[in-house]
């Protein structure tokens, strides 16, 4: 044995070196120390396996039952995958794009340099511990050159006999190494086609699991799918999926969509499927999800780019990420709970494996960037109805590190691998094995790892049939598969088994065996269809899910019969047995068990909804819309809605609101146009209500055009009582109904539409017609925004209703300005009296209002006032000023603005308006514009990063700042900060609440520019390494020659002596560096003003 593991080194370590070779890190003392930074739950120890320069930028891993550990390397990390926050120029196309194709077409079309997206690769590596001495000691790059233009991140990795699978957008691979060199020598795509769009990078193609009916499930993130099959295409181009197929590929099926970014999978002991799904950095949470086939989490990708009026629309304004409420949509199947920030890796205690205090739990990896709030969750459920709950606390098992996957060796070692820090790419990678110190384990966990590594091939019969009763989880399901491919003779060891009473976990793989054996043998049907009464609820549970899938007609009255079953967990299997079965007998027992079951089990009602769609035609399902009970017509619509049918409209004349609203969530989302021309009549209803309702049918009336729907749009605008955001919102529509824009404004979706210039005419009628019918009478946010509709359609006559207003110092202030500005753009006779009048009102946004529309009027009266706004001390009025100033041609205005620049510079010009007035004189250009570049290049010499942005620290807009903050794609606040402690967004950096009292405007705006200058107060952590190796991390309290007191994460207090540091080294913010980019110098302003308001 010790001659063939030296040889296996000796060819692994004499393979060439690869041709491509990236950037990665030299090994360091950082390494040396970097397990004593982990943070563990009691009981367990840690060291570390493997560290750069053997791997780096590691995305996932996976652990073979030899011990061999494969790694998934990133270095087209935003070096050919990009990211579409980097590129929102691009989003027309990018919402367009239907397939992988259509990707690269974008990028051969839009991207400056097409080359940068081939020249970089990802790669899949391959280290082995040969010695056994707890360390790997063998690396190896195992396959790469993926480097295609559609190509990464490759993120997801599973090996079994031989077959290594890699999922790497466009493509799931089968790798082989059939010479045993270490390196792959068989590379074939067993499908393609994921990846349609850019989306968030990340969202990729990961989550390998083998599930207990021996297939492949693996995930696919919101950058969507659209596979061709020989069965035909698969399209869930605008959602991330679950997805099975065999082992070599076929028979690929959609098994679950409206996940957003579903990073890993797992099943636990029963067969039971989950995922941790992110949130969308919106003030949503991330979501722990029960995956059952054909459910809809809710998400869509394009409502990512949703900001107005509802930042990421439905998803928000719906609550659809939320855990089951009474009247949630009901197509959607909600969340377990809601459980961490940043999922990604995960994996489920097989049943060896650490101590046995761990049976029974998931190990979920929470990933935020910086260590500190990063780590290893784990927690356990129990059963509610026919789905979960969370039990007990969800706690940090593992904790400071930036992990990216994690899953049990043979060993019975948990293996998690590190990014090191950030968000970008480090050249650094590290394994870590953290084991149980309960010495009583160790004996377990090496008889799982002998067995792992046996060859179950050449196992006996017998063994084989012992086995079905292990102890852990991943020996039972190697038994399972290896007697199922044993024909006749491992038949019958299933059949024994299945019929026995010793272990429940044996007669769940004998039954999941015997599934897989009768897809070429019926009589094992036969035997499964037998189980269906057994006296075991779960027995029966997983009866009618197999023959289910075997889409087994003769179990069809048994499926009926279990519809009534004890359990609700049995009636959900044998619902969805049913739905596989299409059995047009169960239709009325489906509709029983959704009317029984109403809104108390989200998951039962599911699994009535997914029968009755697969077994009713439309016309029967149609005909529930007499039905007395209002959760049979519920259920009547989603299942109409599965089956995207306009026949859906038929109960838009429903008398329960959640039916009404639920038919036109399905014709509106899908658009079903059959179904809109009567979505679109329930304007005139008195009876609608509620935003996703209300929103629905005034946006199908804006879709549909025509000569009647302005009017609706319009009366519904007046309509009192109904809801004042929802008026303002009908009149927003009209106001851009001669040229709609190409994005839906209610889902973000790329749904075209034809300019209407002929209904010009109708539209100028219309505005007038709403002044008649006393628009001047609502509420001031209709007001203002039919102000717009008399702006952009031209209606002079209105004017007078405008100047009224303006000059009525009664009227709000964002009034009497919308109205001067109306007046502004129409340009009449009397608009001139009113701007006039209006320049010397007391109210500086009147003023600045007036004295912006007087140059726009009358610009050769603009000069002497623009001179006479520059003594104003209101910003408002200076800033209208500056601008006006840089418009015009005339010396005497350069002259102006130079003045006001030597005031600037003399410091007696109010810093709220430097901004402004710096950006008029580079809008001037000429002598006034090599000035300012002259002085930006002064600043630059004491503090180039700061030096673009100094004029933004003061005078900018809080409100706008706030809505930067909260759907400013490109820079995503939200996802790390919160405004308060347990509000909306993430929980990387501080609380922001307070930060006025504990930071200057300056420092605000470097932490923006140069996040690593200063880190705030308690993140600013200095890691220090003692001479007996140990680690401290902390921020220091104060430093004399003798003592260096430093406060820990945890609050606690530390005395160091100088002269016990061996090593000192800064802790780098997990702030993004580059961020600013992305703003401008106004939007910083913004920005910086709402920040520090708080």
């Amino acid at each position: 044995m010790i001659d063939l593991l030296h040889a296996a080194l000796f060819c692994l370590a004499q393979e060439p070196a690869p041709s491509y070779a990236p950037k990665v890190e030299e090994a360091s003392d950082e390494t040396r120390t970097a397990v004593d930074k982990l943070e563990l739950a009691d009981g367990l120890s840690a060291t570390l396996w493997a560290a750069e320069p053997m791997l780096a930028n590691p995305v996932c891993l996976y652990m073979t039952n030899q011990g061999d550990l494969y790694v998934a390397e990133t270095f087209r990390h935003y070096a050919g995958v990009a990211d579409m926050r980097d590129h929102m120029d691009w989003l027309d196309d990018e919402l367009a794009a239907r397939s992988v194709a259509d990707r690269v077409e974008m990028f051969k079309r839009r991207a400056d340099d097409f080359g940068w997206f081939t020249k970089d690769s990802d790669r899949v590596r391959l280290l082995r511990d040969v010695d056994h001495d707890g360390r790997a000691d063998v690396s190896v790059v195992f396959a790469d050159q993926f480097f295609d233009p559609a190509s990464g991140i490759g993120a997801g990795l599973l090996e079994r006999r031989g077959d290594v699978y890699f999922t790497n957008i466009p493509d799931l691979w089968r790798l082989r190494d059939d010479d045993q060199n270490g390196r792959a020598d068989v590379q074939e795509k067993l499908s393609t086609g994921y990846g349609v769009h850019v989306a968030y990078l990340g969202h990729d193609l990961h989550g390998l699991r083998i599930g207990p009916d021996g297939k492949l499930y693996f995930s696919c993130g919101d950058r969507g799918l659209r596979v061709e099959t020989p069965n035909g295409v698969i399209d869930a181009g605008a959602t991330g999926a679950v997805l099975r197929c065999n082992l070599d590929g076929s028979e690929l099926e959609l098994y679950a969509t409206g996940l957003r970014n579903p990073q890993e999978l797992a099943f636990d002991e029963f067969g039971n499927l989950f995922t941790g799904d992110n949130n969308s950095d919106g003030g949503d949470q991330a979501r722990w999800v029960y995956v059952l086939p054909g459910s809809d989490s809710g998400w869509r990708f394009h409502y990512q780019h949703l900001t107005e009026p509802w930042l990421r629309g439905p998803w928000n304004d719906e609550l659809l990420w939320k855990p089951h409420f009474a009247g949630q949509a009901a197509y959607v199947l909600p969340p377990v709970e809601n459980v961490a920030h940043g999922p990604s890796g995960l994996t489920y205690h097989p049943g060896t494996g650490l101590d046995p205090s761990w049976k029974g739990r998931f190990f979920l990896c929470e990933f935020e960037g910086d260590p500190r709030s990063s780590g290893v969750l784990s927690f356990a459920i129990e059963p509610k109805g026919a789905g979960f709950v969370l039990k007990g606390e969800v706690q940090q098992t593992i904790w400071n590190v930036c992990v990216t996957d994690v899953d049990f060796g043979p060993d019975g070692a948990l293996y998690l691998c590190d990014w090191v820090f950030g968000w970008q790419k480090t050249g650094k990678g590290r394994i870590f094995r953290v084991q149980s110190k309960d010495a009583a384990s160790a004996a377990a966990n090496t008889e799982t790892r002998d067995v792992l590594a046996s060859d179950f091939a050449s196992k006996p019969l017998v063994e084989l049939g012992t086995l079905l009763a292990h102890a852990d989880q991943r020996v039972r399901l190697e038994a399972q598969l290896e007697l199922a491919s044993r024909g006749d003779d491992g038949h019958a060891i299933l059949s024994s088994t299945v019929k026995g009473t010793v272990s429940q976990l044996a007669r769940l793989h004998s039954l999941w065996g015997l599934g897989i054996v009768a897809r070429r043998d019926p009589r094992a049907v036969d035997e499964l269809r037998a189980l269906l009464v057994d006296e075991e609820t779960e027995v029966r549970a997983q009866a009618a899910r197999v023959l289910g899938d075997l889409r087994d007609a003769r179990s069809t009255e048994f499926m009926i019969a279990l519809l009534a079953d004890a359990s609700p967990r049995v009636r959900c299997f044998a619902a969805l047995a049913l739905a596989r079965i299409g059995a047009v007998s169960a239709i009325d027992p489906l509709f029983a068990l959704a009317r029984e079951t109403g809104e108390n089990d989200p998951w039962l009602r599911h699994a009535a909804i997914e029968g009755l769609a697969r077994c009713a035609d439309d016309e029967r399902l149609a005909a529930a819309v007499d039905d007395p009970s209002v959760d049979t017509r519920v259920a009547a619509v989603v299942a109409l809605r599965r089956r995207a049918s306009a026949t859906v409209a038929r109960f838009l004349g429903d008398t329960d609101a959640r039916v009404v609203t639920e038919a036109a969530r399905a014709i509106y989302d899908l658009n079903l146009t059959g179904g809109f021309d009567d979505l679109a009549d329930l304007v005139g209803s008195p009876r609608i209500e509620g935003n996703a309702l209300v929103r629905r049918v005034l946006h199908a009336n804006y879709r549909l055009g025509g000569s009647e729907r302005p009017k609706r749009l319009a009366e519904f605008a007046l309509r009192d009582g109904a809801n004042e955001k929802l008026r303002a919102e009908a009149l927003s529509l009209l106001e851009r109904w001669l040229e709609p824009e190409g994005r839906d404004l209610l889902t973000g979706e790329w749904r075209p539409l034809e300019k209407r210039e002929s209904d010009r005419a109708r539209l100028v009628d219309l505005v007038v017609w709403l002044e008649k019918r006393g628009i001047a009478t609502r509420p001031d946010e209709l007001r203002i925004a039919w102000t717009k509709l008399v702006a952009g359609y031209h209606v002079e006559s209105s004017s007078d209703v405008l100047a009224r207003w303006a000059s009525d110092a009664k009227e709000p202030a964002k009034l009497r300005a919308a109205a001067l500005q109306a007046l502004a753009t129409l340009g009449a006779d009397a608009a001139l009296a009113v701007l006039r009048e209006n320049v010397l009102d007391l109210d500086g946004e009147v003023r600045a209002a007036a004295i912006a529309g007087l140059q726009r009027v009358a610009p050769g009266e603009a000069l002497p006032i623009l001179r006479t706004a520059l003594a104003s001390a209101d910003p408002r009025e200076l800033r209208v000023a500056y601008a006006g100033l840089a418009k015009l041609d005339d010396p005497v205005a350069s002259e102006l603005l130079a003045t006001s620049l030597d005031s600037l510079d003399r410091g007696l010009v109010p810093a709220e308006v430097a901004l402004d007035l710096v950006q008029a004189g580079e809008k001037k250009g000429g002598v006034l514009g090599e000035r300012l570049k002259a002085r930006r290049a002064a600043r630059a010499e004491s503090d180039a990063p700061l030096a673009p942005y100094l004029d933004s620290l003061y005078g900018g807009d809080p409100e706008r700042g706030r809505a930067l903050f909260r759907e400013k794609t490109e820079v995503t606040c939200l996802k790390c900060h919160r405004v308060e402690d347990g509000g909306e967004g993430g929980n990387v950096g501080p609380v922001l609440r307070g930060l006025s009292s504990r930071s200057t405007r300056l420092a605000v705006l470097e932490s923006i520019v140069e996040p690593n200058r200063k880190i705030a107060h308690g993140y600013d952590a200095v890691q220090f390494v003692t001479v007996d190796e140990e680690v401290l991390e902390g921020r220091i309290l104060s430093e004399t020659p003798d003592v260096i007191r430093v406060l820990d994460a945890e609050g606690n207090e530390h005395a160091l002596h100088p002269a016990d540091v061996a090593a000192r080294r800064p802790a780098l913010s997990a702030m993004p560096s580059g961020l600013a980019q992305h703003l401008s110098a106004s939007e910083m302003r913004d920005l910086v003003a709402f920040l520090a308001g708080l």
